[in-house]
This record gives structure tokens, C-alpha cells and sequence, in this order.
């Protein structure tokens, strides 16, 4: 990570770890539910990939689950234990200074949700969103 070094030790650090790790696994279900909405419309994975892969509202850090999001395969990088356990640390972090993360909430629920994979890759909270086998076009 690009951290300065007054955010390399300490809870300033745990800090900086669980700002960016939240930003991620955010992200990783901003982008699921975006296929699925596509998917809901109509649009196949293919179209979806077209559409999405260089488009710039898609944050560079979520580049390298892209496609493990869009296609529900995946090498293991960040288990969906660790991805639940670090969004609740967040939480917790959070309501110890008094502020409240309705989002992170939500996510944390879903990487629970998710740790049924407990070994899995953090990019299977995709099959949360797949009812349906995903079309191809």
C-alpha cells in the first residue's frame, strides 16, 4: 500500500487499512449489483464487460476482480472471512468515535452472507445477485 509513514504503525495504520479495505469490498458489491441490474435489464456478460471494463466510473483498484465479479470465478487473493471480518472491524471503528455507516452495514451483512465460501475469494458475494444462470451474448 502507498502509505506515508505516519500511517505505517499503530492504530494509525489499522486505521488506514480499514478505510482502504472497506473502499474495496464496497466496491466489489457496487460492481456486482451493477451486472446484476444489467443483467436484469437484458444486457449479457459479454455486453456488460464491453461496456464497464475501461469505463472510467469503475475505481482502477476494482480492475483486478473485474471479471471474477462479472463471471462468479476466481483465484482466492482475500477470503470472504477476512473481507466480513475487516467490515465490521470498520463498523466498529466507526462507532467508537460516534459515527454511524448505514453502506458498510449493508456490505458487512453480505460478506456474512457471502462466508458460507468462508476460503472463497471476497469477488463471490457475486453469487448473491445470480438467480439466474448469466446469459452470454
Amino acid at each position: 500500500m502507498g502509505y506515508g509513514p505516519a500511517l505505517r504503525h499503530g492504530a494509525l495504520a489499522l486505521a488506514a487499512e480499514l478505510t482502504t479495505n472497506l473502499l474495496l469490498l464496497s466496491g466489489v458489491v457496487g460492481l456486482a449489483e451493477a451486472f446484476a441490474v444489467g443483467r436484469s435489464g437484458g444486457l449479457g456478460d459479454d455486453q456488460l464487460r464491453d461496456l464497464l471494463r475501461t469505463s472510467p466510473v469503475v475505481a482502477p483498484g476494482l480492475h483486478n476482480r473485474f471479471d471474477s465479479v462479472l463471471t462468479g470465478t476466481s483465484d482466492r487473493w482475500w477470503t470472504t472471512a477476512l473481507g466480513a471480518k475487516d467490515a465490521g472491524l470498520a463498523l466498529e471503528l466507526a462507532r467508537a468515535a460516534g459515527v454511524e455507516l448505514p453502506e458498510a452495514e449493508v456490505v458487512w451483512h453480505l460478506y456474512e452472507a457471502a462466508f458460507r465460501h468462508a476460503d472463497a475469494d471476497i469477488s463471490v458475494v457475486t453469487d448473491l445477485y445470480r438467480r439466474h444462470p448469466p446469459t452470454t451474448t
